[in-house]
């Protein structure tokens, strides 16, 4: 994060990669590691009155952020329920590719603003209260913060590290090649993310599964600390399975479609 004296302030965050998650219910859980690129970058200058320069569908999101933070800030610093202020999306990770797209610019807005103004929040309240995230998965919000490679297990109250997470850093030397097939099917997202969940939530839950999970979890975090390539490149690939048997009542499979089940 970049504060000059001309009252700008520029905040720059990584991509995230989820690897999985433990179960579709609560508590979800699961595994992720943040990647250095794509980035996203927001700026957030002085204005008299609120305005924004982003994309349609950034725009929105945004707008939700700064009317919720607003609420938090003296009377003076906001102008019919907005802050004063300009933001300006500089980069951000396409969306619905997974990268974490939404929350990295939601976490960065809210950072940017909280610097301009002064705001002191707890991280709960910046990722729950005023960016509307960590509903399912803490990863990325987490990952926002401390970067790395993080396990949580879907109960952390604070996002804080050891409050139901671990992170380990991810070797330097090891790179992350990130394959888009061209013609996968639309995304799913919003709504329909929800409504899936709903209906894969139906059920007894899978204590052996999730259990499985985690422990496959937990070795990935002791590989990438002694930088077994090897072994975390072979439990990757079959946490990654395993966790897309979940969903495999919704697509088919552990993969969702032909096209990225060819690919893997």
């Amino acid at each position: 994060m970049d504060d000059d004296s001309r009252g700008e302030v520029i905040v720059t965050c990584p991509a995230r990669l989820h690897l999985g998650l433990f179960d579709v219910r609560s508590p979800f859980g699961g595994i992720g590691l943040m990647v250095d690129n794509p980035i996203t970058q927001v700026r957030v200058d002085d204005s008299d009155h609120w305005s924004i320069s982003a994309g349609a569908d950034e725009h929105g999101r945004i707008e939700g952020i700064a009317k919720r933070l607003a609420a938090y800030l003296p009377t003076a610093t906001v102008h019919e329920g907005m802050p004063r202020c300009r933001v300006e999306v500089i980069q951000a990770a396409p969306p619905h590719q997974g990268l974490g797209s939404g929350t990295q610019l939601s976490l960065a807005t809210a950072a940017g603003l909280g610097q301009r103004f002064g705001i002191d929040l707890a991280r709960r309240q910046w990722i729950e209260s005023v960016c509307d995230r960590g509903r399912r998965s803490a990863v990325g919000s987490i990952g926002f913060y401390e970067g790395g490679l993080i396990l949580e297990d879907g109960t952390t109250g604070t996002y804080e590290l050891g409050d139901g997470c671990d992170r380990v850093e991810m070797p330097a030397n090891w790179s992350i090649l990130l394959l888009n097939p061209r013609d996968c099917g639309p995304s799913v997202s919003g709504c329909v993310e929800a409504e899936t969940f709903a209906r894969l939530a139906v059920g007894e839950s899978d204590h052996r599964a999730r259990e499985r999970l985690v422990e496959l979890g937990r070795a990935m975090m002791r590989s990438a600390a002694a930088s077994d390539f090897s072994a975390f490149s072979h439990l990757v690939t079959q946490f990654n399975a395993d966790s897309g048997r979940l969903f495999a009542a919704k697509q088919g499979g552990p993969y969702n479609g032909p096209a990225i089940t060819a690919l893997i």
